[in-house]
């Protein structure tokens, strides 16, 4: 395993909770056979899964802990091959067995994208009220349109959708949603030409409205970096 993938492993660890070697060991391995990249996408996953009230076992009889969203996970991106070289061949009979003497039960028909507009006509009834809203775009911008005062830029969305708790409807087809997103010109310097390196990635974080007269979701920036600037930043932190 190389060195120099060990202050990133540490710093997912931390963020997953997990205190023990093992666990730190497989982080490890992850970014080894999926690269570091991917297996910071993964971390956005626990915390997402969290702020929605967590995802249950296989079993359903509890809730995942974050460093078991992002080994489950972290398994889907893998081949079988993989999964032994990470989790160890003991982990693959242990799993083979439980799904030959547990049979998965059959799944609940849930709720379909068209059934949502009963639940929604219900919800409109007595809505409540949001004091904060946050969101968060990664993308690669297209056209960048600069002033004295900030940078306009429009970004696309068309799918597909993150992995979603089981049980929440989605539509069958993603329709594409457009971003109008305004960076103040401070923040764009810092970004700027960090952004001109092809494989780097603009990540925004701000709050939204939705802008009728151009059919989109307009983003204040209030923090905005890169991929690399971000992975940079994590390396310089010290250890604890």
């Amino acid at each position: 395993m190389t060195t120099h993938h060990q202050p990133t492993a540490q710093h997912l660890a931390q963020a997953l909770g997990e205190t023990e070697a093992q666990p730190h060991r497989q982080i490890e391995a992850i970014m080894h056979t999926l690269g570091i990249d991917v297996a910071l996408d993964l971390l956005r996953e626990p915390q997402a899964i969290e702020a929605q009230g967590g995802l249950l076992t296989s079993d359903a009889t509890r809730r995942r802990t974050p460093g078991g969203v992002f080994f489950s996970y972290a398994r889907t991106r893998m081949t079988p091959e993989q999964r032994v070289t990470v989790f160890g061949q003991s982990w693959h009979h242990a799993n083979k067995s439980a799904a030959a003497g547990h049979p998965a039960p059959p799944p609940h028909p849930g709720v379909s994208w068209t059934e949502r507009a009963t639940l929604l006509h219900d919800a409109r009834t007595q809505p409540g009220k949001a004091t904060t809203v946050k969101v968060t775009l990664i993308g690669k911008p297209g056209k960048v349109i600069e002033k004295p005062d900030f940078t306009l830029l429009m970004l696309n969305q068309r799918g597909p959708l993150p992995a979603l708790p089981k049980g929440i409807p989605v539509p069958a087809q993603v329709p594409a949603t457009s971003y109008v997103v305004y960076i103040g010109a401070k923040q764009w310097r810092g970004v700027a030409a960090a952004l001109k390196t092809p494989d780097d990635g603009l990540i925004v974080e701000g709050t939204q409205i939705y802008d009728a007269e151009y059919d989109a979701i307009a983003v204040f920036a209030t923090n905005t970096t890169t991929k690399a600037l971000q992975q940079a930043k994590r390396q310089q932190q010290p250890q604890g």
